[in-house]
């Protein structure tokens, strides 16, 4: 339960992180959220961080491999949230949560690793969506 409360508080955190960041400097171009998302989904795929390295630098590689996608993710959702109309938003996030806990039971067909193919194919989609603009 320790380890548990320590990521989920760990991700919050992070997702908060994202919003201020968001607010300071206001990005007004999304592709280079979106590229960075999908460049650390690939990152995830691709890399494997030897358990060889020493332990500090193992656990910072696998750090920057878990939250980048998290965090390029949250910004992204701070940037259609703040144009969009929040009744809105906010239940398509429930939705998309929703999706996402169902879609996760397929890494015990697919692996972890290749669910980041899943995450990257809708993420890719998301990107021709068009948000709902706030009136």
């Amino acid at each position: 339960w320790l380890v548990n409360a320590a990521v989920l508080l760990g991700i919050l955190l992070l997702m908060i992180g994202a919003n201020v960041f968001y607010l300071v400097l206001r990005p007004t171009k999304r592709w280079p959220w979106f590229a960075g998302l999908l460049l650390t989904l690939a990152a995830g795929w691709f890399l494997t961080i030897p358990e060889e390295w020493p332990r500090g630098a193992y656990l910072m590689g696998t750090f920057a491999l878990l939250v980048g996608p998290i965090f390029f993710s949250s910004v992204l959702f701070a940037s259609y949230f703040a144009h969009s109309e929040p009744d809105r938003a906010l239940g398509w996030n429930i939705a998309g949560a929703m999706a996402g806990g169902l879609l996760e039971n397929l890494s015990l067909l697919l692996g972890f690793r290749n669910l980041l193919l899943v995450i990257a194919l809708l993420y890719a989609t998301a990107v021709s969506g068009k948000p709902s603009v706030r009136q």
